[in-house]
């Protein structure tokens, strides 16, 4: 039975990486380049103090967001192990960090000095997606046909064949999924 539960634990671990990088990693490539106020969680802490606005910076398809916090207290930011500084002095801390992926939690790990002694705080931030204006989004580019010019089936980009691979992969995985289920129920009942 351990090695049946092992193997659904693996299928589930699989299956939430390729449904994280299917709907993340695509959706990145896809933001033009601009700059974009973003709606967004901000958990964790003791609630004294939270983000009180996201904004999304996309240049060369790489992202960035700016969050400003509510306290001026805290002094530094550590994502993905790397630490930023407080951009604002004076007014309510702001920090500039990179972004891999929307609707996918990241940690941030913020540093305030409003305590006797600096204390580190974690908080979970989700940057959303949905709450983007469809401008921010790249539009499908086809060349215009003129009536001289024989019609030319489209090609599927790199992009589509990824998508394609990707949904295949999330099929598979599916269905083992279903396998390794039935497998667990059939070993839990006997």
């Amino acid at each position: 039975m351990k090695s049946a539960l092992k193997r659904l634990l693996c299928i589930i671990a699989c299956m939430a990486l390729v449904m994280a990088f299917s709907t993340n990693a695509m959706a990145a490539g896809k933001i033009k380049d601009g700059t974009y106020n973003i709606g967004f969680s901000f958990t964790g802490g003791s609630g004294k103090a939270t983000a009180t606005s996201a904004t999304l910076i996309v240049s060369g398809g790489k992202m960035q967001v700016k969050i400003t916090m509510s306290s001026p207290n805290f002094t530094k930011a550590v994502v993905g192990g790397a630490t930023y500084k407080n951009q604002s002095a004076g007014s309510n801390s702001t920090f500039t960090f990179p972004v891999s992926a929307l609707d996918s939690a990241m940690t941030v790990t913020a540093t305030t000095v409003a305590m006797s002694q600096p204390h580190d705080i974690d908080y979970q931030l989700t940057l959303n997606s949905s709450s983007l204006p469809a401008s921010a989004f790249q539009e499908d580019s086809t060349p215009s046909q003129s009536k001289e010019q024989p019609k030319v089936e489209p090609q599927e980009s790199e992009t589509e064949k990824t998508e394609k691979q990707i949904e295949e992969c999330k099929t598979a995985l599916m269905e083992c999924m279903k396998k390794a289920f039935a497998e667990l129920r059939k070993k839990i009942a006997s």
